[in-house]
């Protein structure tokens, strides 16, 4: 009996020093990873002063925003990070360089990221997303456009010290942006038939009021002769594309309708019809992103 409640002491003793060991180790390891969070922020507090505070631009910095998620900016309570602006300051720089330019202010580039941050954003709500299919379909006509991929690659090098990936990375806001103008912002497909006088307008404006095709009439009287082959067309556009006289009615109009009188331009007057209409904000690019970025609240941590 003696010996076993021996034993039991000595297991228990060595239950409590495993316990004792596992406490200290416990221990050990709560202030190694305190040590090291610490170690990390006095890091990310010395990069942030040379960053935001000294505002030193050179590899060491760039690295250093590709390490830490350093905040550009804040667009609506969401950031825009350091990497992405280095990125495209060091792209905008060098090719400054290369062409004797001078280079865009930091605002600049700022500016431009915000742009297309709220381009994504408002094309998102809207249903539009770009596939990896079409971004890489339309390198390759860029490619076939300007040479062959070797000839575009060795461009991108020369001027902007960018690779394949970065420029596909720019393609691919670039198509947010015309789908976003040619679907989100309201566009019209119209046609037009110009003449030299306003009762030769009349004239040809009551013919399509009875019921005469007025692509076939644009081909016969235009005076147009960009238009005139094609019945007037003027395919599709978004304001500001045409002078007010042409554009301002073709945007009044429904789908299908004809303006109830001719239009005066320096070029002539000008019998108009919309044929289509699509996208849901009616108003230009500059007056959208102007009431946008008013209505939205942004951050700058660099300018």
């Amino acid at each position: 009996m003696f010996e076993q409640l021996k034993t039991r002491l000595i297991n228990w003793r060595s239950r409590l020093d495993i316990y004792a060991l596992k406490n200290r180790w416990q221990f050990k390891r709560q202030h190694i990873i305190i040590l090291i969070l610490a170690l990390y922020l006095i890091w990310v507090i010395i990069w942030g002063v040379a960053i935001f505070g000294r505002k030193v631009f050179n590899e060491k910095v760039i690295f250093a925003a590709y390490t830490f998620p350093y905040p550009a900016a804040f667009i609506n309570g969401r950031p825009l990070f350091l990497t992405e602006f280095y990125r495209h300051k060091k792209y905008v720089l060098y090719f400054s360089s290369q062409t004797k330019q001078t280079p865009p202010s930091d605002k600049e580039i700022l500016d431009t990221l915000i742009k297309d941050d709220l381009i994504r954003r408002e094309s998102a709500k809207k249903g539009i997303r770009i596939a990896s299919a079409e971004v890489e379909s339309t390198f390759e006509q860029i490619a076939k456009d300007k040479g062959g991929k070797e000839q575009i690659l060795k461009v991108l090098e020369g001027l902007y010290k960018m690779k394949e990936s970065d420029f596909k990375r720019l393609i691919k806001k670039r198509i947010y942006e015309e789908r976003f103008r040619s679907e989100v912002l309201v566009n019209v497909k119209a046609r037009h038939i110009m003449m030299g006088s306003e009762s030769e307008a009349n004239e040809i404006l009551e013919k399509v009021k009875k019921g005469e095709d007025f692509a076939e009439l644009a081909k016969k009287f235009s005076k147009d002769a960009s238009t005139k082959d094609k019945g007037g067309d003027l395919g599709w556009f978004s304001r500001d594309t045409y002078p007010a006289e042409l554009e301002g009615p073709a945007f009044e109009l429904k789908a299908g309708e004809v303006y109830p009188k001719p239009s005066k331009s320096p070029l002539g007057w000008h019998v108009i019809k919309t044929d289509e209409r699509r996208g849901s904000i009616d108003l230009n690019f500059n007056q959208w992103f102007s009431a946008t970025k008013q209505k939205s609240v942004v951050w700058r941590l660099v300018d």
